[in-house]
C-alpha cells in the first residue's frame, strides 16, 4: 500500500490547518497516518512559500511506516512482499522507516539572498544539535567530522552519512537524518530522530539495510528540548 501527496491534498488539508495560524509557530502533535503526516508538512510549505512565516512541526506516525525520497520509486527501494504501507515525501533523500522515531518538520519562506544549501540545512540542523545536546547526547554536524562521511548504495536513508546529517562526534553514528526541498520562495526540511528500535525488521525493506542506532532518551524529554530551541529558530 503505498501514497502520493498531491496538491488537492494540500488545499483540502489548507483550509483546517492553517485557520489561525500568526506568522510563526511550533505545532505539537501526536501520532498521525503517512498520508496525514505528508499532506500536513506540505501544507507547511505552501503557507511558508506566501509569506505565511517559520512553522516547526513535532509528530509521530501510527505504526510502522516507510517515507520514500520524492524520486524514489517503490519497486526499486524495497524488498519484494514488504507490507509496510509507504509514501512519498515531498522532500529528497532516502528511504525511511518511521514509527519508532521522532519526526520534526520545518517550514520557512525563503529570500532570493539565501538560496545556499549548506547554510540552509545548518539554520534547520542546530535547533535540532542543541536539543540533543540538552538531553546528553554529543551531536554536531557531518561536515565536522569528514572523515565519518560514508556513501551507500543502499536506498536506506540512515545507510550512509552525509555532511548535513546530525551524527555522534565520538563514534560518528547517525542521529538524525534530514531530508530538505527548496523552492523559489520556500524551504521544507524533515528529519526523523530515531529513539527506540525500528518496529520491523529492516533486513525485511531493504537488501542493504543500515545498523540501528538507539538514542535511549525519552520521546517526551526529546519533544520538551526540541520545541525549547524550535522557538529560538522561529522568534522574531
Amino acid at each position: 500500500m503505498g501514497y502520493r501527496t498531491t496538491q488537492v491534498d494540500v488545499k483540502r488539508n489548507m483550509s483546517t490547518r492553517f485557520a489561525s495560524v500568526g506568522n510563526r509557530l511550533v505545532i505539537d502533535e501526536g501520532r498521525l497516518d503517512g498520508t496525514t503526516n505528508m499532506s500536513r508538512d506540505l501544507s507547511m510549505l505552501s503557507e511558508a512559500e506566501r509569506g505565511g512565516g517559520t512553522i516547526a512541526r513535532i509528530y509521530e506516525w501510527k505504526g510502522a511506516w516507510i517515507s520514500l525520497g520524492r524520486s524514489q520509486v517503490p519497486e526499486a527501494v524495497l524488498t519484494k512482499g514488504s507490507s509496510i504501507p509507504w509514501v512519498v515525501r515531498p522532500t529528497g533523500g532516502g528511504a525511511v522507516l518511521h514509527g519508532h522515531d521522532l519526526t520534526v518538520s520545518i517550514a520557512m519562506n525563503l529570500k532570493r539572498d539565501a538560496r545556499k544549501v549548506k547554510e540552509i540545512y545548518r539554520s534547520v540542523a542546530m535547533p535540532i544539535v542543541f536539543a540533543l545536546k540538552d538531553l546528553g547526547l554529543d551531536a554536531t554536524l557531518g561536515e565536522e567530522l569528514p572523515e565519518r562521511v560514508l556513501s551507500c548504495k543502499s536506498p536506506d536513508c540512515f545507510a550512509s552519512v552525509s555532511v548535513n546529517d546530525i551524527v555522534e562526534k565520538q563514534s560518528g553514528k547517525k542521529l538524525v537524518g534530514i531530508a530538505l526541498r527548496v523552492t523559489k520562495s520556500g524551504i521544507l526540511a524533515q528529519c526523523s530522530i530515531p529513539v527506540s528500535k525500528p518496529l520491523v525488521d529492516l533486513a525485511s525493506l531493504f537488501e542493504v539495510p543500515h545498523v540501528p542506532c538507539e538514542t535511549r532518551i525519552s520521546k517526551n524529554r526529546l519533544r520538551e528540548a526540541l520545541k525549547h530551541r524550535l522557538v529560538d529558530l522561529i522568534a522574531p
